[in-house]
């Protein structure tokens, strides 16, 4: 993916990598709602290197990078504390599974990923960063981008570290606007993102409390363009009416139930179509999400959080058609 040339255009729109939520049924979602790329889950180098060598190809981490082509532009995210092992995890993604770019998570704040020195940790070694960069790029041939955070307790060396990072050869930096002690509590702060944008030449995106049309308005700024994460899970919607706001054309989905049934149901059929009973488990959580605020469905809900077959899915659809109607 050639960030220099799209980011010209006009702020690209991405989907914010989240564990537990942006499989390929999500991602094609997305996609379709006018997302101009989307990033997978986080995958362990270390677990693809292993993986690669036992021959166990059907294992979950590769689960994890497989994608469809509907998915494109797409980036395979690794997290890693090992230039050679990252090296070598980025070309067998490159060579294997030929995504449009590879994504370094330098931002990841759980505790399983940080005490091993990866992930958050990376900003507290700009040095090993951008080793790891250089390796990655070396070991796949395609375009690599970091996502990372304001810093570990606070956001003074951002940019000597957005800096280190564009030096080994990336091709773009996403910073989420949140330091790793922050974790996702407070409020994403976006003046240091801008901060970075003016002393770096490669494009620079901004991710955190994006949640309405106004909040990709209001911080986009002089950026590239954004990721958007919780507000896609809560509002996949939100790709199809910033991307008419960008065409000068206005949409909004927000009471527009006919459309989002349309949406629930496709997602309920790729879920299940990949994941199968275990897939609509899952759809639980995102059927809650659609149903927040939404009025006298008490019952509704309930269902929600008992579903396991596209019948159960379809009731809900045609229940909520009434309460609509």
């Amino acid at each position: 993916m050639d960030f220099s040339i799209t980011a010209n255009k006009r702020p690209l729109i991405g989907l914010s990598p989240m564990a537990g939520y942006t499989d390929s049924p999500f991602r094609q979602i997305c996609r379709q709602m006018g997302a101009d790329f989307v990033i997978t889950e986080l995958v362990s180098a270390e677990g693809i290197v292993h993986t690669r060598k036992s021959k166990l190809h059907l294992s979950k981490t590769f689960e994890l990078m497989n994608f469809n082509a509907n998915e494109r532009p797409i980036l395979v995210q690794l997290f890693g504390a090992d230039a050679e092992v990252m090296k070598e995890a980025a070309k067998i993604v490159a060579e294997e599974l030929k995504p449009d770019g590879i994504n370094i998570n330098m931002g990841c704040p759980a505790h399983k990923v940080v005490c091993n020195g990866k992930g958050s940790a990376l900003m507290k070694n700009p040095s090993l960063a951008a080793q790891i960069v250089e390796a990655a790029k070396k070991g796949s041939g395609l375009p690599v981008s970091v996502k990372t955070r304001l810093g570990w307790e606070d956001e003074t060396g951002v940019c000597e570290f957005a800096k280190a990072i564009e030096d080994a050869g990336a091709n773009c930096v996403m910073i989420h606007g949140r330091t790793y002690k922050q974790g996702f509590s407070g409020v994403a702060n976006w003046l240091p993102i801008y901060e970075v944008k003016k002393s770096l030449k490669i494009p620079v995106l901004g991710n955190g409390d994006i949640w309405t049309m106004s909040d990709f308005e209001e911080k986009v700024c002089n950026l590239d363009g954004v990721l958007i994460g919780r507000g896609a899970v809560t509002n996949p919607w939100l790709f199809a009416e910033i991307s008419a706001l960008q065409k000068g054309e206005s949409l909004s989905i927000e009471n527009n139930w006919d459309a989002k049934l349309i949406i629930l149901k496709q997602y309920a059929d790729l879920k299940f179509e990949y994941k199968k009973e275990h897939g609509i488990i899952e759809l639980r959580k995102f059927v809650l999400a659609l149903l927040k605020g939404f009025p006298n469905a008490t019952n509704v809900r309930l269902q929600a959080t008992q579903i396991k077959t596209l019948k159960d899915v379809q009731d809900i659809i045609n229940e909520v058609k009434v309460l609509t109607a």
